[in-house]
């Protein structure tokens, strides 16, 4: 064999070792899991995302495709319950953002008016209230548009929560169907899986919602109700809050 012919062989094999070793194991249910936000059903072993931002794990069955996420970081909390949380899925096994579901989707987007803090407000209240009761979702890749709906009003087993918890964590769980995004187990070779968070955008460069208002407009006037409030959340940080916090793994599904 040629040297250069030796040195391309040698890479590609080289390349292939390390995409495979790239790749996770979904893990397998042990037990029933309940989509509550509570997640110790869960037998698996955390993984840990590269930045530490986010603990997960990735399970499927032959039906559904299961995703536990635990965030401890108080800005990354901030970024989820004031712009959104997207749970991307790529059949390919690469970082395509064609297919998602986005919950919540925000305070900032109008589905709900941004909490009060009282002056007796401790550590945590601030988290633990942007993402009390949340309903709000967005389907994304199913249609032209993203379908937005509510918890209650999902179709085809799609379930999801986020609770805080006393330790000062958001845990996230969520359910989907293969079906649901037309996903085929079988002829998946591996499943990308991305978190990504929403970001602050100033209000001069928003886009428009579908009542034609500008989701920074609202966010705007909705805390100038409470400056104090927004300046808590925003901790005078502008930059950490205007960069999405992601991740990406790759599954091998069973």
């Amino acid at each position: 064999m040629k040297p250069y012919l030796l040195f391309v062989y040698l890479f590609v094999v080289c390349a292939t070792v390390y995409a495979q070793k790239d790749i996770k194991e979904s893990c397998s249910p042990a037990v029933s899991i309940v989509i509550d936000g509570q997640v110790t059903e869960w037998q698996s072993e955390w993984s840990l995302d590269p930045d530490g931002k986010f603990i997960y794990n990735v399970c499927n069955d032959d039906s559904n495709l299961y995703v536990r996420i635990q965030i401890s970081d108080v800005i990354t909390q901030r970024k989820i319950g004031l712009f959104g949380f997207t749970l991307w899925m790529d059949p390919s096994g690469k970082k395509k953002r064609d297919f998602g579901l986005k919950y919540p989707v925000g305070a900032h987007q109008g589905q709900q008016p941004l909490p009060e803090l009282g002056k007796d407000s401790k550590k945590g209240d601030l988290e633990r209230n942007l993402i009390q009761d949340v309903e709000g979702l967005e389907l994304i890749g199913l249609a032209k548009d993203n379908i937005f709906s509510t918890r209650a009003g999902l179709m085809n087993g799609l379930q999801m929560a986020i609770i805080y918890t006393p330790d000062g964590t958001y845990q996230y769980e969520v359910k989907i169907p293969f079906k649901a995004f037309k996903i085929k187990p079988a002829d998946v070779k591996s499943l990308g899986v991305g978190f990504e968070t929403g970001r602050h955008v100033p209000s001069n460069k928003a886009p428009t919602n579908r009542s034609g208002a500008s989701p920074g407009s609202i966010a705007a006037q909705q805390a100038g109700a409470s400056s104090a409030y927004y300046g808590m959340a925003m901790m005078g940080n502008y930059g950490a809050m205007s960069a999405p916090t992601r991740m990406w793994t790759a599954v091998k599904l069973h």
